[in-house]
């Protein structure tokens, strides 16, 4: 007689963090290549967070004006071109995004280093050190 094969139950995983997802904390990720779109979403949900992902900085500014995310984490350049600097500008305009805490991820921060410190936002560079994001983003909502 073959063993009987029974599916155990396995109780879910949880992340240390997972107190954020009771917090409702929303984050609106922006980036043009799909790939790193799912790099950063994938982080983030593993760390509790709602991420909402736009490929565009237009798309970006509308959705933020719609939901007021709690962060926006943005890439710079897009297609080659600084466009996430015009979005920070367009953020920091608008009375209802102007206080929302904005990280720009890229490999050019040091290229734009004079304009990302005037418009106050914080780097988190592209490659081995983007888990450094997690505790940005927990230090600007106040977790740490």
């Amino acid at each position: 007689m073959a063993p009987s094969r029974r599916r155990m139950r396995q109780a879910p995983l949880l992340c240390p963090s997972d107190s954020n997802r009771m917090n409702g904390e929303r984050i609106l990720v922006v980036d043009h290549d799909p790939d790193h779109v799912d790099i950063l979403s994938t982080l983030l949900r593993h760390h509790g967070y709602e991420v909402v992902a736009r490929t565009a900085p237009d798309a970006a500014f509308a959705t933020a004006t719609r939901i007021r995310p709690d962060a926006v984490v943005t890439a710079l350049h897009f297609n080659g071109v600084p466009l996430g600097l015009a979005l920070i500008d367009r953020l920091r305009a608008d009375s209802g995004t102007a206080a929302i805490p904005i990280v720009v991820v890229s490999s050019f921060t040091d290229i734009h280093e004079n304009q990302l410190r005037a418009r106050s936002v914080h780097c988190v560079p592209k490659g081995p050190d983007l888990p450094l994001l997690i505790p940005v983003l927990r230090d600007l909502l106040g977790k740490d």
